[in-house]
């Protein structure tokens, strides 16, 4: 088994085609969305090619190989259609894509040969020594990951969004590595024939299936590494959309005590109103305006009862502070809020209440370490042109520098900023004295990233 005879299919020519319609899988799922899964649409493409490559294979020869190869993406781009969620520009651009990594990274290959001195005849007319047959499957499916890991940095720069974090691209650096397995594959060749062993080194079928073993654990890695991702990135957006049902869920239970808590306020002024307006009128006919006035601004509070942060028509915003307000009340913390709302928001409720809740929760932690007056005052406005919040603070200066820092500190700081970025945003801290202020402007336009 020193050969290969590349226009047989079996029992080592298929590897050459399974690598090829794996890259193609590989670049396509980086730019289209599965219909069902990515175990279907990764059997469906791999079905589709190598029954193709079987079919078409024992027909092929240097006259017709740019049709048959024209047909073989034909194929895979009609499979698309039944497999992925996408408009026809995408798939087609998927498609050049993966074609143009499945050639580039060939033509790398032949020049890492060309760098060994190695030169490979014609594969219809001549077999190829396994161990360069098997290092130039390695090394073109594992340079085939540099433009996957570009077709993901690209994609997570771009204004529509990219359906998972840009973190997990690291790991496709390590199936890129082992193209220098591929390379010292090589040398290994081209130091054997130079030497006199030659002969008795590629005629021993243990050499060659100690190199198809290794090869083959490297591609197998590399092809895990694959659906690894794909799961690591679903577990994360499950757990994101498990986060979203339980925030909504807590907000929902908020409002709902928030309403409560208005209606009891009201039944109790409604009980006293006749009492209260009868002994305001009472303070006016005696010659004390001031007094029943007194009287009426009470009664306003009362009514307001915690209506002083529901004066806006978006519901998470009035949760939210109210949830916070609540909250800075058990610490003696003095929490004042001023809306301006002029336009409704374009950002999803769930980033609005991570952004709103964790900006008040550090100012929060901020008061508390304070001595004397504790307040929190923020401004919120929403108008066409964006969303602006600031949020000022005192904090204790000798605390906030000799404090340890523990695992969770920043990380509520650190949610607003990518927040704010998320949303082509700004954010800002301005210290002055013992004065901590906060602000955020937010761009509030109609195609808006959302989250």
């Amino acid at each position: 088994m020193a050969y290969v005879d590349l226009t047989q299919f079996f029992p080592l020519t298929f590897l050459m085609h399974l690598v090829r319609v794996i890259i193609i899988f590989n670049v396509v799922h980086q730019v289209l969305e599965d219909k069902y899964n990515t175990f279907v649409t990764f059997l469906s493409m791999v079905v589709s090619g190598m029954v193709f490559s079987y079919i078409f294979l024992p027909i092929a020869n240097e006259k017709n190989e740019i049709i048959i190869l024209l047909v073989y993406y034909l194929v895979l781009f009609a499979v698309l259609f039944f497999v992925t969620n996408a408009s026809l520009f995408a798939r087609v651009i998927s498609m050049i894509f993966s074609l143009v990594t499945y050639t580039l990274s060939s033509l790398a290959s032949s020049l890492a040969l060309s760098m060994f001195g190695i030169n490979i005849s014609n594969a219809f007319n001549y077999k190829v020594p396994t161990i360069i047959y098997i290092s130039t499957l390695l090394f073109t499916f594992s340079f085939s990951f540099i433009f996957v890991i570009l077709i993901k940095v690209i994609n997570s720069k771009s204004k529509s969004g990219f359906k998972y974090g840009l973190k997990y691209t690291l790991f496709l650096i390590f199936p890129f590595t082992h193209i220098f397995s591929a390379l010292q594959l090589m040398n290994i060749y081209r130091v054997t024939e130079e030497s006199s062993d030659r002969a008795a080194f590629f005629k021993s079928s243990k050499t060659d299936y100690l190199m198809i073993a290794l090869s083959l654990i490297c591609l197998i890695i590399d092809f895990s590494i694959i659906f690894f991702i794909d799961s690591f990135e679903k577990t994360e957006e499950k757990n994101i959309e498990n986060e979203k049902a339980l925030l909504k869920s807590a907000l929902d239970y908020e409002q709902i005590q928030m309403f409560n808590e208005e209606k009891r306020e009201f039944i109790k002024i409604k009980h006293d109103l006749n009492n209260i307006i009868t002994t305001a009128q009472g303070f006016i006919e005696i010659g004390k305006p001031d007094k029943a006035l007194e009287i009426f601004k009470s009664t306003n509070n009362s009514l307001a009862g915690i209506s002083g942060f529901s004066v806006c028509s978006n519901d998470t915003i009035n949760t939210v502070l109210y949830i916070k307000q609540k909250e800075a009340n058990k610490f003696g913390i003095k929490f004042e809020a001023e809306i301006d709302e002029t336009y409704p928001l374009s950002i999803s409720d769930f980033d609005l209440a991570r952004l709103l809740g964790n900006v008040i929760d550090n100012a929060i932690n901020a008061s508390k370490k304070v001595e004397g007056e504790k307040i929190i005052k923020l401004n919120l406005s929403v108008s066409p042109s964006g969303l602006d919040i600031s949020v000022k603070n005192r904090f204790n200066k000798k605390a906030e520098k000799s404090k340890k820092r523990d695992i969770n500190h920043g990380n509520g700081l650190l949610i607003v900023k990518e927040i704010s970025a998320f949303y082509q945003g700004t954010y800002n801290v301005i210290k002055d004295e013992d004065i901590w202020c906060v602000e955020i402007s937010i761009p509030n336009v109609k195609n808006a990233i959302t989250a």
